[in-house]
C-alpha cells in the first residue's frame, strides 16, 4: 500500500471541527479492515515510537474500543472509543474520551466525536475524517497539540500494512 497524497487538514474553528482527508492506493475493504480490526489498528494507530495496545474491542454500534497509547518510556495514555453508528464498509462514527486504565472518563480531558468515511476511487480509497468538539476551547487546544500535521503522521503508517 502506498500513499497517493499527503494528509489534507482543514481546520474549522468557528464550528469546532477539523476535517482530514487522505488517499490510499489500496481497495476500500482493506482500508476498512485496517480501521476496524484491533490487531491491525495496533500495528499503525500510534505515532512512532509509541505503540497501541488494545485491551478490548467490540466493533458494533454500542460497542467500544479500549486501548492505550504506550510510549517508549512506559507511559500509557488510555482512551475509550464508543461506536455510535456503523455502515459496513462505508462509514462509522464514534465518541472518543481519555480515560484511566480502568476505562473511567477523565472529565478534564476532551471528548471528540469522529465521523470516518471510506470512499472507493478506482483501485484506491479516500478516507475522510471529521473530528468535532463540544467546546471551542477544547478544539483550539487539540488543534495546537493533538492534531498538528506531525502528530497525524501515524495515519501515513497505514501505507506499510
Amino acid at each position: 500500500m502506498e500513499n497517493n497524497t499527503a494528509i489534507q487538514i482543514v481546520k474549522d474553528l468557528p464550528n469546532k471541527k477539523v476535517n482530514i482527508r487522505r488517499e490510499f492506493d489500496a481497495p476500500a475493504d482493506l482500508i476498512w479492515r485496517a480501521w476496524t480490526e484491533s490487531t491491525l489498528l495496533d500495528q499503525w494507530w500510534a505515532p512512532k515510537p509509541w505503540m497501541t495496545k488494545t485491551k478490548s474491542m467490540q466493533f458494533k454500534a454500542g460497542g467500544n474500543w479500549f486501548y492505550a497509547m504506550a510510549g517508549p518510556d512506559g507511559t500509557e495514555h488510555w482512551n475509550r472509543v464508543e461506536f455510535t453508528a456503523i455502515k459496513d464498509n462505508k462509514s462509522f462514527e464514534t465518541s472518543s474520551s481519555f480515560t484511566d486504565d480502568n476505562g473511567n472518563h477523565i472529565p478534564d480531558l476532551p471528548t471528540m466525536h469522529w465521523k470516518n468515511v471510506f470512499i472507493p476511487k478506482g483501485s484506491g480509497t479516500t478516507v475522510e475524517v471529521e473530528i468535532s468538539f463540544t467546546k471551542k476551547q477544547t478544539c483550539n487546544k487539540s488543534l495546537r497539540w493533538d492534531l498538528r500535521p506531525d502528530s497525524l503522521l501515524h495515519l501515513g503508517i497505514l501505507k506499510y500494512y
